[in-house]
């Protein structure tokens, strides 16, 4: 037994490192096939005009795929061309939204999970039934509600009809009902009424899926292109996305321009994710989901 399990031991540690070679040359393969979009934007914004139309290969190892000298005006170009205000303003909308959101879902969440009332089931059954209505049909129901409140072209029309979410209170629903009651309990006995107990226990509990929620609703509010479209009438509120339409409409001959543009959009969201990135991979694993 014992020469047999040094045998084995040996085999394995011989095969570790060519195994571990596969995996490696396996992830980097994997890796930049997926940045190799990103990559190649990046390689056309720092391009001039002539350059895009001269220099072009599709191999990051061929010279001719990177730009002689990086041609920084496409970038300057494109922010004063009204993508920079569109970009700030979906910044401070998608705060707003996100901030909105989080104040009432954690606390109906935490309802649902924890609290007992009357109808309590049919309630959250008329919540979920509302996961089965597409969003496109609310936006008549909306855009005459947003009217009528004199919301039309306004930071509040553009956030909040999306301040309330049926899947993120079903979504975190689940996770505080995974809370041990002993927490509660003891949380109870030191007198924690329902917000404190909400702000001190149930919050940093759920630091993963609240990383979750706020990505995925900052995704959202960020590609956001219809209601924005609807609720807009001037370009005080158009979002990032609207204004990223509109310019390579105007400019769709101008590569360069067109490849600057795209980065000045999709950059926050590559920065929020990478800031979120651990604790929404801890909630997928936790869930199960891989």
């Amino acid at each position: 037994m014992g020469e047999k399990s040094v045998l084995l031991k040996t085999l394995t540690w011989r095969h570790q490192p060519f195994s571990l070679l596969l995996r490696w040359l396996g992830v980097g393969f994997f890796a930049l096939l997926t940045l190799f979009p990103l990559i190649w934007m990046g390689a056309t914004a720092l391009k001039s005009p002539a350059e895009v139309m001269t220099r072009i290969s599709a191999n990051p190892f061929n010279p001719q795929f990177w730009p002689t000298e990086p041609w920084w005006p496409n970038f300057q170009v494109v922010w004063l061309s009204g993508i920079g205000r569109g970009l700030l303003t979906s910044i401070f909308l998608s705060v707003i939204t996100v901030t909105g959101l989080l104040v009432t879902t954690i606390p109906a969440a935490y309802a649902f999970a924890r609290l007992e009332f009357a109808g309590k089931n049919w309630v959250y059954t008329a919540v979920l039934t509302t996961l089965m209505i597409p969003e496109t049909v609310t936006f008549i129901p909306n855009f005459l509600t947003v009217a009528s409140l004199h919301w039309v072209d306004t930071w509040q029309g553009m956030t909040v009809p999306f301040m309330a979410n049926a899947f993120y209170i079903f979504f975190l629903n689940q996770y505080i009902r995974q809370i041990p009651q002993e927490l509660f309990d003891a949380a109870a006995i030191d007198g924690a009424g329902t917000i404190r107990t909400i702000l001190q226990l149930v919050i940093p509990l759920l630091s993963g899926p609240l990383a979750t929620v706020i990505f995925l609703e900052v995704l959202g509010s960020w590609n956001s292109l219809l209601w924005p479209l609807l609720i807009s009438q001037s370009a005080t509120w158009r979002p990032v996305a609207i204004a990223l339409a509109r310019f390579t409409s105007e400019e769709g001959s101008q590569l360069g321009l067109r490849m600057a543009a795209s980065l000045f959009a999709i950059l926050p969201m590559l920065i929020v994710f990478l800031i979120l990135q651990r604790r929404i991979t801890e909630t997928l694993v936790r869930s199960g989901i891989r």
